[in-house]
């Protein structure tokens, strides 16, 4: 008696199931190139993402704006800013600190922001009162305002800013 020993060795020919494992390769790469397509479509159909128009020109005024700022925050100046209210005016007074005798002539303007409500923003030309310290009166409503003020002297300009509250 003669027994056979029963290994895969012995199967003969592909089993039925193999016959699909080339049709998953070619389903898979026909759902890659059909997603491939639509992300095509859909790039060459929609906005082009352009948002600034001369971005490279706005680049170099805006490096000119950075690199003034830097000039400015070198300079010695110094200004103690303070915000009052008598009656019904606000009276904001600056005193600068740190200008040479003979740095000409000297301008201040005082932009008052209201963060809180939109709309409100002052703008407020600054007078002398005496050597070195300027003035501004105006109406404000009570509540939290930020200030800047900017000082043009000698062709030079710094800028200073400060947060208050007006009761």
């Amino acid at each position: 008696m003669t027994m056979k020993a029963s290994s895969y060795a012995d199967n003969s020919g592909p089993r039925p199931s193999d016959r699909w494992i080339p049709w998953c390769f070619v389903l898979f790469f026909a759902v890659v190139a059909s997603v491939l397509g639509f992300f095509t479509y859909l790039a060459l159909r929609t906005d082009p993402g352009l948002v600034t128009k001369s971005a490279y020109q706005k680049g170099l005024q805006y490096d000119r704006i950075i690199e003034a700022s830097d000039m400015g925050n070198a300079l010695p100046w110094q200004a103690e800013i303070d915000l009052q209210r008598q009656g019904e005016n606000a009276v904001l007074r600056v005193d600068l600190k740190g200008i040479e005798k003979e740095a000409g002539e000297i301008l201040l303007e005082a932009w008052l922001l209201r963060p809180a409500q939109e709309g409100k923003d002052q703008h407020w030309p600054m007078r002398a009162i005496g050597e070195r310290k300027y003035e501004a009166k105006g109406k404000l409503q009570p509540g939290q305002w930020n200030i800047h003020v900017t000082a043009l002297i000698g062709g030079k300009q710094k800028q200073f800013f400060k947060a208050a509250v007006v009761r």
